[in-house]
């Protein structure tokens, strides 16, 4: 009963969402969850998480629940994105390589920034085929749905699972593109460091990097000051890995995302309990 009550509010509030103008919607998200946020759980990890990572920022959840709230009102609006729209509110930096890594096949591994949800798309906008992995929501109806509301013919999800794993073997074999999330605290994966602090990290990136000999393409995401319902992406140099080199590139994927986040904090998903205790 609990689930589908959640699911019940979730497709009354996307619906609204989507009623709205795009930019409308992004900031009733952003004003809803700045006024919500606050008095929640969650904001308590997330003063916890930047007292341990950036003192200096304690102070800010506010913007990060704006960040928060934009995100999941943006979610019903990005499948209507024509040409005029991707280019409008989307500024791509590295887009060269962006466009031969998805000719080509890449393991393209971002995080929870800014709109994560704009990444997976790339790839679709460009006609060509990706798989990305995520973590099912615990409530399948939810899942369901917001799968729904990314669902795009050029796209494919898979859970983080076994099943996940072989799909993500076979598009890569096929010389296709599979997308990850590497930000997510998990039970296992390689122990690296994340702001001096352990994180669990997992290694499925730099292992399917070596085992296919396809290279990884980490690719952040942030809020444009200016506007936040525009995008800036930045595309780094694809990175090959050796069968030696598992460890030493998750290391290195995780300083990427380090430096990205210590630039750009309110865009970054704090909330999230990432650190190991």
């Amino acid at each position: 009963m609990k689930h589908r009550l959640e699911y019940i509010a979730l497709r009354l509030i996307m619906g609204l969402f989507g009623l709205l103008p795009y930019s409308w919607a992004s900031a009733f998200g952003g004003f809803l969850a700045r006024v919500i946020g606050p008095f929640t759980k969650a904001n308590k990890t997330a003063k916890h998480n930047l007292q341990l990572c950036l003192p200096s920022h304690d102070g800010c959840t506010k913007q990060i629940w704006d960040n928060l709230g934009r995100t999941a009102a943006e979610l019903p609006h990005l499948r209507k994105f024509k040409a005029e729209d991707i280019t409008k509110n989307i500024t791509i930096e590295g887009e060269d390589i962006l466009d031969a890594a998805t000719k080509e096949g890449a393991i393209f591994v971002s995080a929870h920034l800014a709109n994560w949800e704009i990444i997976p798309r790339l790839a679709a906008w460009r006609d060509t085929k990706s798989l990305m992995i995520y973590r099912a929501a615990n409530n399948k109806l939810s899942d369901n749905y917001i799968n729904k509301l990314r669902a795009h013919q050029m796209l494919e999800f898979a859970t983080k699972s076994r099943a996940g794993m072989v799909k993500a073997v076979k598009y890569l074999k096929a010389g296709d593109s599979i997308g990850l999330l590497m930000d997510q605290k998990l039970n296992n994966g390689i122990e690296c460091s994340f702001f001096g602090h352990k994180a669990m990290t997992t290694s499925s990136p730099a292992e399917l990097a070596a085992k296919f000999n396809k290279p990884i393409v980490p690719i952040f995401i942030r809020r444009d000051e200016g506007c936040k319902t525009k995008f800036i992406i930045k595309v780094y140099e694809p990175i090959k890995v050796a069968q030696d080199e598992v460890i030493k590139t998750t290391q290195h994927l995780n300083d990427l995302l380090q430096d990205w986040v210590s630039k750009y904090p309110n865009n970054w998903f704090w909330v999230h309990n990432r650190f190991s205790k």
